[in-house]
């Protein structure tokens, strides 16, 4: 397999500040609020995300994130149901309270039947949840969230939807590396005030 090898070095001057800038970027996000995440998910952030939803059939997917006393989630940014922005859910509860204090990826169909699924959501919004995944979001090198994709149903009756596989679990967990990276990128912009 080949080698790639970029003939960019690191600049002296800047890798001195190196530590500092990590560190408040660190800092940055740890205390990122839902105000915060909704500036930094720009017009190409929106779309990376919509399009991961779209092709793996996810009815709504939202990024939720955790306070700094890890005791709540709230949901800071939804593709397709912005209804859903600023609910909460106690992080002793539900499928994504695991994929934060595991942070290992869970991806599971007939939901409604696991006894460990929170249906506070579903009952505030009147859908039933069928299929979920869920995965740990990463910002400023320290996990902040969860990333989840859903598939519903209206009423109890109605057929589930087809469901999700290994292939749309690993796809959300590029979106969340992805949607790490773009978010990092627009923090450094706000705190150098870069107009890239």
């Amino acid at each position: 397999m080949p080698s790639h090898h970029t003939s960019i070095l690191p600049d002296p001057t800047l890798r001195e500040s190196a530590h500092e800038v990590e560190s408040r970027l660190a800092a940055c996000a740890a205390r990122l609020s839902i105000d915060d995440l909704d500036c930094l998910m720009d017009r190409v952030s929106r779309g990376v995300f919509g399009a991961a939803m779209t092709d793996i059939g996810s009815e709504s997917g939202t990024i939720w994130l955790a306070d700094e006393a890890r005791t709540k989630m709230t949901v800071g940014y939804s593709h397709s149901e912005p209804q859903l922005v600023g609910r909460e859910q106690s992080l002793d509860e539900g499928l994504i309270s695991l994929a934060l204090a595991t942070e290992h990826g869970i991806c599971e169909n007939k939901v409604y039947q696991n006894a460990r699924h929170s249906k506070r959501i579903d009952e505030a919004l009147h859908f039933i949840t069928c299929a979920m995944i869920a995965v740990p979001f990463y910002l400023g090198g320290s996990v902040r969230g969860v990333i989840s994709a859903v598939q519903l149903k209206r009423q109890s009756d109605d057929p589930d939807p087809p469901g999700f596989t290994g292939s749309h679990l690993s796809r959300v967990q590029q979106l969340s590396a992805t949607t790490e990276r773009l978010l990092n990128y627009n923090l450094l912009r706000l705190l150098f005030d870069l107009n890239l």
